[in-house]
């Protein structure tokens, strides 16, 4: 790279990879042999193949990657990748045609600290972060091939959830607004639009889904003690019954610094921490706050739910920041896509599960 650019937050090299997998007999892989180097620009390098595509970034100081969106259709996916906290030490070719039979074409863009990544691939395929070091300097995304019938949404929620019955359960509601940001927005108004945004995508993949309220009402009836409101929402999904329940939540405290995002769980089983931190580890792809984890709490709706439970905290409605995007028509659709590929994460955990012990992988 060439250049000295005035303060920079972060002098990156990028580096495009891609394994070829070669095929052997039997439609068996076999090893691939050492990467041929191919100059590109300002040092950087690409090398491309057949099934797997890999970006390989190394930085000089610790960066966030993640994933931002995934579309689907019939023949083609289309991902976003970012990595946060950066500022290149020189230009980026923006459009590049790489040539590989997975990925046709990507572009890199710099946007307010953010590299951009956006991938078309020949064929359905799905991408991942994986971290290379402790301190996040080096990072590997990589983009593997789907099978052709299609495991995943147009918006990139796994087809895991076909058939499963899932409880979405906005919090509070009717005569309980929950917390009020300092701009006046309404937690029961937030949870419940997020939470009819999780029910289409999660449908649109396949799932069976319920609502425990679908407007602004008390599920049990106006006047009904705590316990009996929550009471209600718990019997909505074990007189189903449902697979899982998730509950949807904005937090909030006395401190406006207080920010983040984090997940719930009272361990009835195993399942219920599984559920959590796919959660967990969905908000933080997507959204990109301060993760502050699956945690262990004995609210109501965990511990008298039969099945496996968890409480989504989005984020702090009373930060500025955060009731901003928690308000806001992307916001919204980012943290809906997120729960929803969450639960989706968690059923295709348990279909490989059952797929190893032999089973099919469905509750019930």
């Amino acid at each position: 790279m060439s250049g000295n650019p005035v303060l920079p937050k972060i002098r990156l090299a990028v580096r495009l990879a891609a394994l070829l997998l070669l095929a052997g007999s039997g439609g068996c892989a076999a090893a691939a042999g050492p990467p041929v180097a191919v100059s590109w620009i300002g040092g950087q390098s690409m090398i491309f193949g057949e099934d797997e595509f890999t970006l390989l970034f190394s930085a000089d100081g610790p960066v966030s990657a993640r994933k931002l969106a995934a579309e689907y259709d019939d023949r083609q996916a289309r991902l976003t990748l970012t990595v946060d906290g950066v500022e290149l030490a020189s230009p980026l070719p923006g459009r590049v045609e790489p040539g590989s039979r997975l990925v046709s074409r990507l572009w890199l863009a710099v946007d307010d600290g953010r590299l951009v990544i956006t991938l078309s691939t020949v064929g359905l395929a799905a991408a991942e972060w994986l971290r290379l070091d402790d301190d996040g300097r080096r990072w590997a995304a990589i983009v593997r091939r789907l099978p052709e019938d299609g495991g995943y949404s147009r918006q990139g929620v796994s087809k895991a959830v076909k058939g499963q019955r899932i409880v979405v359960d906005p919090g509070h509601g009717g005569s309980d607004c929950g917390a009020i940001g300092p701009d006046g927005i309404r937690e029961a108004d937030v949870n419940l639009a997020v939470g009819l945004k999780v029910v289409e995508l999660l449908r649109d993949a396949g799932g069976d889904v319920r609502l425990t309220r679908t407007a602004d009402v008390d599920v049990c009836r106006p006047g009904a003690s705590d316990s009996e409101e929550l009471a209600a929402r718990v019997a909505v999904a074990n007189n189903w019954p449902a697979a899982v329940f998730v509950s949807v939540h904005c937090d909030a405290v006395d401190r406006a610094g207080a920010n983040g995002q984090g997940t719930f769980y009272y361990p009835k089983q195993t399942d219920d921490l599984i559920l959590a931190n796919s959660l967990c580890d969905s908000l933080d792809d997507l959204l990109g706050l301060s993760n502050r984890g699956g945690r262990e709490a004995g609210f109501y709706v965990l511990r008298h739910t039969a099945m496996p439970a968890a409480l989504v905290e989005m984020a702090f409605i009373s930060n500025p920041g955060e009731e901003k995007l928690l308000a806001g028509q992307d916001g919204q659709f980012r943290f809906a896509l997120a729960i929803a590929r969450g639960i989706a994460d968690y059923f295709d955990l348990k279909v490989r599960q059952a797929a190893a012990a032999g089973g099919d992988g469905k509750d019930g």
